[in-house]
């Protein structure tokens, strides 16, 4: 008798079907910061982030605009200048998982940046800082910086130390009388005289003419006086405290055209005979 084997149906081995892992742990939210039609937003990632590789997206409120990273920070583009905003971010792994999202940041509101004056803008013209005068202009970045144009101006109330001239400078000639004079600094910002002389040309000064004296008349060799001219006053002359009655060229009694050829010396007969000399200037020696 032949023995015969039933076999049973095969039944297929179902294998293990990978979903790739457990739901990813929450980001913890950061700060947002705003910015010229954009924000950026900061976050703490999950310790646990399930199977396979994870990225974040930031979505905004009002809007839902949105931007992903695959860590900290996230930058949310295309926002409105002047709206303020807040944010969530969730993570969402390679496999699809997606995690819960981060409670909502700080409101922030996007701005559009300050336009700054050019560098060396002018913006001050002529401006004191105690005694330094300057120009103020822009940096550039908001700033300024001084471009200076005097250091002790007097335009900022700077006054000067008063220099004297030194002692003995000459300063000018000057006059007294028809006499010429230096004028000299004295070294503490004032002045004195030093006397030149008679000097034709200076001070209205004009030379009288050489003295020609005539021969006394007693004493041979000696010089009498010698009028001189309009400024001779046919005055009785002295010499040595002695006065006589004639004199060189005395021909008139008075007046200033008195004068002449020299006649009638009268000189005494000793020889200690001194200057003659007549009321006006020059004299004539023995």
């Amino acid at each position: 008798m032949g023995t015969s084997r039933r076999l049973g149906r095969l039944m297929p081995i179902l294998g293990f079907i990978d979903g790739g892992g457990d739901t990813p742990g929450n980001p913890v939210m950061g700060t947002a910061t705003a910015g010229d039609t954009r924000a950026v937003i900061t976050f703490t990632p999950p310790s646990y982030i399930g199977k396979g590789s994870i990225s974040y997206t930031a979505v905004s409120s009002p809007g839902g605009l949105t931007g992903s990273s695959a860590g900290s920070p996230i930058e949310v583009p295309g926002l409105t200048n002047g709206v303020a905003y807040t944010f969530t971010i969730f993570g969402t792994t390679s496999y699809g998982i997606q995690s819960a999202s981060t409670a909502p940041s700080n409101a922030v509101t996007p701005f559009a940046p300050p336009v700054f004056p050019p560098a060396g803008t002018l913006l001050a013209a002529n401006q004191c800082s105690g005694f330094t005068l300057f120009n103020l202009r822009a940096d550039g970045s908001g700033g300024t910086y001084q471009e200076i144009l005097a250091t002790n101006s007097t335009a900022c109330g700077y006054v000067p130390p008063v220099v004297c001239t030194p002692y003995g400078t000459f300063l000018e000639n000057a006059c007294v009388g028809t006499q010429l004079n230096y004028r000299l600094a004295n070294g503490s910002c004032g002045s004195f005289l030093q006397p030149v002389g008679f000097i034709e040309g200076f001070c209205g000064y004009v030379a009288t003419p050489g003295c020609a004296c005539c021969v006394g008349v007693s004493v041979t060799g000696s010089q009498c006086f010698c009028p001189r001219g309009p400024e001779y006053t046919c005055v009785p002359q002295a010499r040595n405290g002695v006065f006589y009655t004639g004199g060189c060229g005395a021909s008139a009694v008075s007046g200033v055209s008195c004068g002449g050829a020299c006649v009638g010396c009268s000189c005494p007969s000793f020889t200690d005979w001194g200057a003659w000399y007549n009321t006006g200037a020059g004299r004539c020696f023995p």
